[in-house]
């Protein structure tokens, strides 16, 4: 979220990457959710700039 907010998206998609598949492996769906709608955003974003 932090690269997100300095607008350094790359870095931003691949943390929400690795907690993507920590929130797989636990079973934590909320998180899941979230991490794809961030890199779903996230790589719009940087595609504009």
């Amino acid at each position: 979220m932090v690269e997100a907010a300095l607008k350094d998206y790359g870095s931003a998609i691949i943390s929400a990457q690795k907690s993507l598949e920590l929130a797989q492996k636990e079973d934590k769906d909320e998180f899941v959710r979230m991490n794809e709608q961030n890199i779903y955003d996230w790589r719009n974003k940087q595609v504009k700039n």
